[in-house]
């Protein structure tokens, strides 16, 4: 079948889904999952069963299946089905003219999406990345999800090799796009701090292709040196920008916010003066869409963090701060900081392994170790193996197993601090759960 006919179908769909236990009535089913030795997707073994729960068609690439069924039109076979997703998403992108703004980084690229989501929805119909939907499979899934009302799309791009990123932007056809930082995240996939700075950077190279418009952190070296390339990008940042940042208070966050003539003071909900830059970038691009002041204040300080990002907690009286959504030794440094700096009770840090470091992992943790080595007056709690044979502080206690480390949570007057990757799932230390996996 042809892509425009498969698009047909796609049009006529109430829905999308890759998972057939989630699949409704009126769902086109994409039976992605896994490959076989013969390049066939796991998922073709639930076809049947999203039809028979009501899905409008199922896209497959087992030709055994569709012969099984030759007389059912609902099986739409295609050579690849992943690829069918990424070039659907990118055929319906072709459809809809609208700004796309893409964000892409190492840290902070939710935070940011949800920022400038709240601030242009203010004026705009907006669509933006669902969760974490933002990577090959994510991020076109997200695309076909824009809908011909909307007036904007935020679009959030993940990526964890060289090349994915430029991928992805030919499937998003961004029109505006920012990078929030540079950062060792994937630093195992990647290898060097240096492929990951040339990674983000295929946003600017797609923009430059593009004609698109970049807003660049103007006192971030690295980024500037790959602007040059890009034609008019809007800096912010620097005391010679239109648009630029004091930071008032910290490690509760508090700007003065300069848009030209206009200055906002800004109280954030958010922990740490490291967020200054990315409050700046949404605030940056809201009034470059032309939204008044007073609304970009209000919408800012109406922000409130999620889903284990800056997320504040009451445990057993105690104050908890989890940021444990992800982690990498950059973003581990900075939060760290923040925490340190904090005016607060007793400190106690859980601390969770940083995952997909690859041969960096060990050297990583350790130098962790040894940043906190000559705190004082602090617990450190720490979870997960990348930690074994390491040389721990005298004040640091190792863990292996989620049940035993909760066991050794203060009971009282304490702040807690909690930092690591999503494998760890160290949030269930703080739910009402009887059995930590």
């Amino acid at each position: 079948m042809q892509l425009a006919q498969i698009y047909t179908t796609f049009l006529s769909a109430k829905g999308l889904c890759i998972d057939s236990r989630q699949v409704q009535p009126g769902d086109l089913f994409f039976a992605l999952g896994q490959k076989d030795e013969n390049g066939q997707h796991k998922g073709n073994d639930f076809a049947e069963m999203a039809l028979q729960k009501g899905a409008l068609a199922a896209i497959i690439n087992a030709p055994q299946l569709k012969a099984k069924y030759a007389e059912d039109e609902r099986y739409i076979l295609v050579e690849d089905v992943e690829v069918c997703l990424q070039q659907l998403a990118q055929y319906h992108r072709k459809q809809i003219d609208i700004p796309v703004i893409a964000v892409v980084g190492s840290n902070g690229k939710t935070t940011c999406r949800q920022l400038l989501y709240l601030l242009l929805s203010q004026n705009y119909d907006c669509w933006a990345t669902p969760g974490n939907f933002n990577n090959h499979l994510g991020l076109p899934l997200s695309v076909l999800q824009i809908k011909n009302e909307h007036e904007l799309a935020i679009l959030e791009i993940g990526a964890n090799h060289l090349g994915e990123t430029a991928a992805l932007c030919e499937i998003a056809a961004p029109t505006h796009g920012l990078i929030t930082n540079h950062g060792k995240d994937h630093l195992g996939e990647y290898g060097s701090l240096e492929n990951i700075q040339k990674a983000n950077h295929e946003l600017y190279d797609y923009l430059a292709k593009t004609n698109g418009q970049a807003f660049v952190y103007g006192q971030d070296p690295v980024m500037m040196k790959a602007a040059k390339q890009l034609k008019n990008p809007i800096f912010y940042g620097r005391s010679k920008d239109y648009t630029q940042a004091k930071v008032l208070q910290a490690p509760d966050l508090k700007l003065e916010i300069q848009l030209g003539k206009r200055k906002l003071s800004v109280k954030m909900n958010l922990f740490g003066e490291f967020w200054a830059p990315t409050v700046l970038a949404a605030a940056t691009i809201a009034d470059y869409f032309a939204l008044p002041a007073a609304v970009i204040k209000q919408a800012l300080q109406s922000y409130s963090p999620q889903s284990l990002r800056s997320e504040r907690r009451n445990w057993n009286n105690q104050a908890v701060l989890l940021d444990c959504y992800n982690a990498n030794p950059s973003s581990m440094q900075v939060f760290l900081q923040a925490a340190l700096a904090e005016k607060s009770a007793p400190k106690v840090f859980v601390l969770g392994e940083m995952l997909e470091l690859g041969n960096f992992s060990q050297n990583e943790h350790q130098t962790l170790l040894d940043q906190l080595a000559s705190e004082k007056n602090i617990q450190l709690l720490l979870f997960g193996p990348s930690f074994l044979g390491l040389s721990l502080p005298p004040f640091a206690q190792h863990f292996e197993h989620l049940d035993q480390l909760q066991q050794a949570l203060p009971t009282s007057a304490h702040a807690i601090y909690v930092k690591g990757s999503r494998g760890n799932r160290l949030e269930q230390l703080f739910e009402e759960v009887k059995e930590l996996n």
